[in-house]
């Protein structure tokens, strides 16, 4: 059974899923991530359709993503404005990734030189966060 983590994309940053949840197959991990988003859009504020699901495997290899325009309840808005808000959701998506990616890679250059210079890795990398 593979194992799927859902982390959420929303204001800005990624919230991880650590643990992440077994499914039978790929088509159940998609259903729940729908169910997931449904259930933040109908309990959360007006801006989650801009929010999305990154799916990864146990190996964190991306294996979809769920954009919550997709499957948000559009009915009162025009086409128009539901293409803007997929179109805008997806170049979100991939701003966090790329924001995230960036965060990643300098929290590991600061303690690659925490290592160089003999200081603790720890205090370098809670620096490199707190740069954020």
């Amino acid at each position: 059974m593979p194992r799927c983590h859902f982390h959420l994309r929303a204001e800005g940053t990624t919230h991880r899923d650590m643990s992440g949840s077994e499914y039978p197959d790929l088509a159940a991990a998609h259903l729940h991530a729908e169910a997931v988003a449904s259930e933040l859009m109908r309990n959360c504020h007006h801006g989650t359709k801009l929010w999305s699901l990154r799916v990864e495997d146990e190996e964190a290899r991306h294996v979809f993503d769920l954009f919550f325009a997709d499957v948000a309840d559009n009915d009162e808005l025009s086409a128009e404005t539901q293409a803007v808000a997929r179109k805008t959701s997806r170049r979100l998506a991939a701003l966090i990734d790329e924001a995230s990616s960036a965060q990643e890679t300098m929290t590991q250059s600061a303690a690659l030189l925490a290592r160089a210079r003999g200081k603790p890795q720890l205090a370098y990398a809670q620096k490199a966060r707190k740069r954020k």
